[in-house]
């Protein structure tokens, strides 16, 4: 394709206007607070999310539904026999005595001890030795439950079985040598031991024992996979503990009766010598009329002590204060922060001073506004500190008089405590013999009377517990279940493939949504562009032309919202000067910045594109030209033929030439100006394909000569901090960012839904028509 010149201004006058700057509204962008911070997930993200990952979730719910399936279909049934035992929380004789019972429980405490003595190794072990489990099937081995666990772990054991079998004949003997004199040595569980407590945790872990809400009634079940043995079991379990209940009784009786009657014969040489003795000591030393002063001396001391107790914390709190007074700051004591005088004049400070600072946004200090407010703040801060210095003062004198007040106090009852203890001296080993004696008196006098009314209870209590429904051979197994396993499995399934789908999305750093865009970089969305699957297009056209071959697209067409957008970007309307980057590479600004430059094409305006990417230039490649004479040579030489003609009706390329070798110094020249200004006067609009943003300079510099700059990213490829990172090094030297364009979204997300529903239904119709009507 032969080299163009440029079109004159006299061509681009002819072009019709697409706008008209007086007549349109200017755009604002949205404006967003500095600090958003939204972690939470909306529906719509969820949804979004789950579509993305619709494909793990549906895996991932698969296998763990085959996989319980599996388990379930090969699972032996299981069955369950249930006993119903009445258990009374306290046991009622046909004649009450009072004190007999020793101690009562509550219902619930009393039935949680039932449940723990049912479920107890005691009762298992008389159920294994009455019932002689070792010798039924179900616990010897011979009628296993059959698992996928249990069936990967037999397999396993056949194939390394011949292994092992090898390396012990090879390095066994030894070993067993060693073992045998260990085993001689140590104290070994004997193996009939060994065997009854494997059996006791089989009955163990098959019983199952609940409470029936609001009754007495406890419920024993034990599960099997032989029907006959789990009623067998569960009534055996019922028999042992009400045995276990009625032995603890009988021998609970008989214990409490033997030791009755060695307490009693103690006491009573106990008491004998304590009275004794007691009455002694009181005629020795006249203790009894010490009793009346005792008491008035002990009342007096407590009331002292009361009062010294509350001078001690008034001034305790005092004297933290004070101490606060010489170690930190006066402002921050609690006592000037309550004191109202002070927060009103606080909160007049803080007014003034908001009022100050409003008004020194927009007046001088010499304002007299502000002058009289900096006159009126000083007044404050004056009796601010003189109210400060009033209270302190009244801080240190509360402090004096309470620790005068508190030394008083503190020998008063030094005084009274000598006195209570002199008296109390002569006192004290009356008290010891008389508590002595009372003790002994109180304890035979209730030993007595116990052991006369315990053995006639013993034998007029009825059982605590009884069967009321006895355990029968079920019909069917209760276990597994299919529909059950299928529905906690599907839920399960679903729950944790979409548990893994966030996971993933967590673990996603990238940009997926043009909001996400505005929040994190404050830029106007100017338009979607979707992904397009090279499969589905006609093998001839490429992505970036499809707005030139294929206008009926969807990408064609939101390459023509995005110019339409554009329009409204500035006052002006759509730059004249616009160059086009993104934060890294592989985001489609080449794309972008052909096909914006051909939708522009089309509406009759004259377009200049440019290759300004000097480094990885793509422009030359997509329109089939060579990639020199082009910008290098223009900006060095003034070269005329490093213009193009392309298929694109009004559409001017200038590719990027050859390689320079300091790319950012040409680009900063003021060559780049010169010639950005003839061409702006030239063509109707400039289109400038740039470099990516991070790392290289030229895309900086390209951003200080242009009119307006257009930020492309590509959902699911630009990081966060990239991106941000890319907007703040635009920012910093002042580029005039116009918007961004979110690129390569899926049309399926929620994003581009309702663009995709829409355009799609309107657009094919309308193109059906013209079709026709051309036809």
């Amino acid at each position: 394709m032969k080299p163009l010149p440029p079109p004159s201004p006299s061509a681009s006058a002819r072009v019709p206007q697409l706008r008209q700057p007086d007549r349109l509204a200017t755009y604002e962008p949205p404006h967003y607070p500095e600090a958003v911070d939204d972690d939470g997930l909306d529906l719509r993200e969820l949804w979004r999310i789950a579509l993305k990952y619709r494909r793990t979730i549906l895996l991932f719910a698969a296998i763990v539904i085959v996989t319980v399936v599996s388990a379930t279909l090969i699972m032996r049934p299981m069955y369950r026999a249930t006993t119903v035992l009445e258990v009374s929380p306290k046991s009622e004789g046909i004649v009450q005595f009072q004190n007999v019972q020793s101690t009562q429980q509550d219902s619930a405490t009393f039935q949680r001890t039932q449940i723990e003595i049912i479920k107890s190794r005691v009762v298992a072990e008389a159920v294994v030795k009455r019932l002689n489990l070792g010798e039924h099937p179900a616990f010897n081995g011979e009628l296993r439950q059959r698992d996928l666990a249990a069936g990967l772990r037999e397999i396993s054991g056949m194939l390394l079985h011949p292994l092992k079998d090898g390396l012990s004949a090879l390095f066994g003997g030894a070993e067993d040598q060693a073992a045998d004199a260990d085993g001689l040595g140590s104290n070994a569980t004997p193996p009939e031991d060994a065997e009854l407590r494997a059996l006791v945790g089989q009955v163990q872990r098959g019983l199952t024992v609940n409470p029936i809400r609001a009754s007495n009634l406890i419920e024993i079940s034990f599960e099997s996979l032989d029907r006959h043995l789990a009623a067998t079991v569960t009534n055996a379990v019922a028999d042992a503990y009400l045995a276990l209940s009625a032995r603890k009784r009988f021998e609970l009786s008989s214990g409490a009766e033997s030791y009755l009657k060695a307490e009693i014969e103690d006491l009573q040489g106990k008491l004998e010598t304590s009275e004794k003795d007691l009455y002694a000591f009181a005629r020795q030393n006249q203790v009894v009329d010490l009793e009346d002063r005792n008491n008035i001396i002990s009342t007096r001391l407590t009331e002292l002590n009361m009062n010294l107790s509350k001078v001690k914390g008034e001034r305790i709190a005092a004297e933290s204060l004070y101490q606060q007074l010489a170690q930190a700051n006066v402002d921050s004591l609690p006592t000037v922060l309550q004191d109202s005088r002070i927060t009103d004049l606080r909160g007049q400070l803080s007014s003034l001073r908001a009022e100050y600072a409003r008004l020194g946004q927009t007046y001088t200090s010499e304002y007299p506004r502000m002058q009289e407010l900096r006159r009126q703040m000083d007044d404050i801060r004056v009796t601010l500190e003189k109210e400060l210095g009033n209270l302190v003062e009244s801080l240190e004198v509360n402090f004096r008089q309470l620790t005068d007040r508190e030394e008083r106090l503190t020998l008063a009852v030094e005084q009274q405590k000598q006195d209570l203890l002199e008296l109390q001296d002569r006192a004290v080993q009356y008290n010891i013999l008389k508590r002595e004696w009372e003790t002994n008196s109180q304890l035979y006098s209730g030993l007595l009377e116990r052991m006369k009314e315990v053995g006639v209870a013993a034998g007029m209590e009825r059982d605590t517990a009884s069967v009321i429904d006895r355990a029968l051979v079920p019909y069917g197994p209760f276990a597994p279940s299919l529909s059950r396993n299928l529905a906690i499995a599907t839920v399960l399934g679903l729950m944790g493939g979409i548990g893994l789908a966030l996971l993933l999305n967590l673990l996603d750093n990238s940009v997926r949504d043009p909001e996400e865009v505005e929040r994190l970089v404050h830029l106007a969305s100017l338009g979607l562009l979707p992904r397009v699957d090279p499969k589905g297009t006609a093998p001839a056209v490429p992505i970036e032309l499809m707005a030139h071959l294929q206008r009926d697209q969807g990408l064609s067409e939101a390459f023509r919202s995005i110019r339409t957008s554009l329009m409204f970007a500035t006052p002006g309307g759509a730059p004249k000067v616009l160059m086009i980057t993104s934060a890294v590479p592989g985001e489609g600004k080449s794309t972008a910045a052909t096909s914006l430059s051909i939708v522009l094409a089309q509406t009759g305006a004259s377009v200049l594109l440019i290759d300004g990417d000097l480094r990885k230039p793509r422009l030359h490649k997509i329109f089939s030209v060579p990639r020199g004479p082009g910008l290098t040579e223009y900006l060095v030489q003034g070269d005329s033929d490093a213009f193009y003609s392309t298929p694109v009706e009004n559409l001017t390329l200038m590719v990027a030439g050859t390689p320079p070798p300091n790319p950012a110094e040409l680009l900063s020249s003021g060559a780049t100006d010169r010639m950005l200004e003839e061409m702006s006067r030239r063509y109707d609009y400039v289109i400038i394909d740039s470099s990516p943003v991070m790392g290289l300079a030229d895309p900086i510099v390209l951003a200080t000569k242009v009119k307006g700059v257009l930020l492309v990213s590509a959902a699911g490829v630009v990081s966060r901090g990239a991106l941000r990172e890319a907007v703040k090094r635009l920012r910093a030297v002042d580029a005039p960012l116009v918007g961004s364009v979110l690129n390569m979204v899926e049309p399926h997300s929620s994003e581009y839904s309702y663009y995709n529903r829409y355009y799609y239904n309107y657009g094919s119709s309308a193109e059906t028509a013209l079709h026709r009507e051309a036809a």
